[in-house]
């Protein structure tokens, strides 16, 4: 690396079970393989001092769904470097099931990009009751200070010929979000990928 180069880097941790440390300039994430899947282990905001610390599946399927009772094992991962950024990519089995979690995280900035494929590699169709994405306990009082949510709906995927700017599908929305507020984002038919959301403090500084 040559001085002065910011790049992002992804550690190994050899261990049982399995790790890696995610980490630029100004954020780190270890996460570890586990029955249960890929789990957050903790997540470290370097330049406010913030961080989360526990260990949480970041995808979880309904055990009807999932078609093997023993968990998910890791099949195999890899990291790769792209222009200073790193994306760590997870492969695990269930069953008939593939489940693939990918990690990005660019050099210089704080923030790390998800996703996630699930695949049915077996004989017999499978069908996913339930699912969710990720569980994070924020250290704020929404009683104190609410937040802004910045949301746009589940992208409508009949549409591939032409993207109209003004379309309300990709129109970011705006609300306050208080304590006791809960929002829905849902997915349905003709749509092709599943909502986006951010939260931030009324102040203009990012918070997820």
């Amino acid at each position: 690396m040559m001085r002065g180069e910011v790049r992002a880097l992804c550690d190994f941790v050899p261990g049982a079970p399995p790790a890696w440390r995610l980490h630029n300039a100004t954020v780190a994430a270890e996460v570890r393989a586990s029955p249960q899947g890929l789990c957050l282990a903790t997540l470290l905001d370097g330049a406010r001092g913030s961080s989360w610390s526990g260990l949480g599946p970041m995808t979880y399927l309904s055990p009807a769904a999932a078609g093997s009772p023993e968990g998910w094992r890791l099949l195999d991962w890899s990291c790769q470097e792209e222009h200073g950024a790193v994306t760590l990519r997870a492969s695990f089995a269930r069953g008939g099931l593939l489940l693939v979690e990918s990690l990005w995280l660019p050099p210089d900035l704080p923030v790390i990009r998800r996703w996630v494929e699930l695949r049915n590699d077996g004989d017999e169709p499978v069908e996913v009751e339930r699912y969710h994405l990720l569980d994070l306990l924020l250290e704020h009082d929404l009683r104190e200070t609410p937040l802004e949510l910045l949301y746009v709906e589940a992208f409508a995927g009949h549409r591939w010929d032409r993207w109209d700017p003004g379309d309300a599908s990709f129109g970011v929305r705006r609300q306050v979000v208080a304590a006791g507020d809960a929002v829905r984002l849902p997915v349905g038919a003709y749509q092709q990928a599943c909502s986006w959301a951010a939260l931030r403090r009324r102040d203009g500084l990012g918070l997820v």
